[in-house]
């Protein structure tokens, strides 16, 4: 990436631009831009969502409760959700705003960076605490109150190898078993740095992103788990992959087998469970 690149880069007005067209597109909801110090927000809710590669971000979103009852309600066609629900519109809202003006950024820069699931944030948390070059507000105003974005980012980071958290890529069609898993293992020395919702994508990402470990979903339309391991480990016969899925009897087990894996976590699983599958299969890669 050349440095005039990256200089003229207005990260600020993508993202600006991307949260009022797509807010108005897909919530019907008008923001209004404002400085991001009169965006004072009362009770409010927060996510975060991470980019890695050539650029390197973290994305804080907070809006007041109202506007997130009506950002969930107009997502799903004026249908009540229960408040879970409500979180996982949300994030997918998030998703797709943050991976369009990802897109506009990769295709300035050249390069390919990838987003991480989105997060909620319960109050008190701040997120992962991590040092960024830049730091940007922005602030919209609309009629069923305000919303604050906090961008922090870097160009193409040095990092030590030693300190890095191992990376994951998630492979599953469900963005709730995505959210699950982030939430279970990051802080934990690892950090989900990709998100699949299907084997023919995740076979993409691999190559891509070459986490360290894949954690891959059984059951999912088009190319399912088995198929989705077998295209990545003949292309890459080392790849770390544990599987994950709902059916997990002897015949599930011994078709995992069959394809040269060992490791099947049943869902719903508990953190520590998946965390230590991941250190046990890491480790025998040492």
């Amino acid at each position: 990436m050349a440095a005039i690149e990256a200089e003229n880069l207005d990260v600020v007005a993508i993202y600006e631009d991307t949260f009022s067209s797509l807010t108005q597109k897909v919530a019907a909801i008008k923001l209004e831009e404002i400085n991001a110090e009169e965006a004072s927000l009362q009770e409010k809710y927060a996510f975060m969502i991470y980019t890695t590669g050539t650029f390197e971000s973290a994305v804080r979103c907070e809006m007041e409760n109202r506007l997130f009852e009506q950002i969930a309600l107009n997502l799903n066609k004026g249908q009540e959700l229960p408040e879970d629900t409500k979180v996982l519109y949300l994030t997918e809202y998030l998703n797709i705003i943050c991976g369009r003006a990802l897109s506009s950024i990769n295709g300035k820069l050249k390069s390919a960076s990838r987003l991480t699931v989105p997060k909620f944030i319960k109050e008190g948390e701040e997120g992962q605490k991590e040092a960024y070059a830049h730091e940007e507000h922005i602030g919209f105003a609309t009629e069923y109150g305000n919303m604050k974005v906090v961008l922090k980012y870097n160009y193409e980071t040095q990092r030590r190898q030693s300190n890095m958290a191992k990376s994951v890529l998630v492979i599953d069609d469900s963005p709730f078993i995505a959210m699950q898993v982030t939430e279970g293992i990051e802080g934990n020395g690892y950090k989900v740095v990709g998100h699949a919702r299907s084997g023919e994508e995740g076979v993409t990402m691999y190559q891509e992103l070459t986490p360290d470990v894949v954690l891959l979903d059984i059951i999912m339309p088009g190319m399912d788990g088995f198929e989705t391991a077998q295209e990545i480990l003949s292309k890459t016969p080392e790849a770390k992959i544990v599987m994950l899925s709902s059916l997990c009897d002897s015949e599930t087990l011994e078709e995992v087998k069959n394809i040269g894996l060992k490791y099947l976590v049943p869902k719903p699983f508990a953190a520590d469970t998946l965390i230590s599958t991941l250190d046990r299969i890491l480790s025998e890669a040492e």
